[in-house]
């Protein structure tokens, strides 16, 4: 008889802890992000770079005009796109403080949690069933 397949149960409870999350959270980190406005980058740098890969992360300073008055975004994370200065980026923001703001692309990957926590749980019962069908 064959141990008891941890790693399902692990995948399993990660999947669901992470579906959970997005849920309980109000759909994600910036589900309350749902105004657009164009913005300008600057001083667009390299801040991360996987070692042995060619992924690199870059972020920088936004700067955008909501209802007629100007904002200043520091340390925005531009993912593996870089942009030179005064090129422009589409952002969002949440409504009611529109100094809260991230890149649209940022606030897309969001979803992404629910796919991953999705296949989590479908490998732990491919696992499961693979341990049964052992025994």
């Amino acid at each position: 008889m064959k141990k008891f397949p941890f790693l399902a149960l692990l995948f399993l409870v990660t999947g669901i802890g992470l579906i959970i999350w997005f849920f309980v959270s109000g759909g994600g980190p910036y589900s309350k992000y749902t105004e657009h406005v164009t913005g300008k980058v600057y001083n667009c740098e390299q801040t991360i770079q996987s070692i042995g890969e060619d992924y690199f992360e870059f972020e920088g300073t936004v700067k955008y005009t909501v209802d007629g008055k100007d904002y200043s975004a520091d340390n925005v994370i531009f993912g593996s796109d870089y942009y030179n200065d005064g090129e422009s980026v589409e952002l969002i923001y949440e409504p009611g403080n529109p100094s809260k703001v991230v890149t649209a692309d940022q606030g897309k990957n969001q979803f992404l949690w629910v796919v991953i926590g999705g296949v989590a749980i479908l490998l732990s019962i491919v696992l499961f069933f693979k341990w049964l069908r052992g025994n």
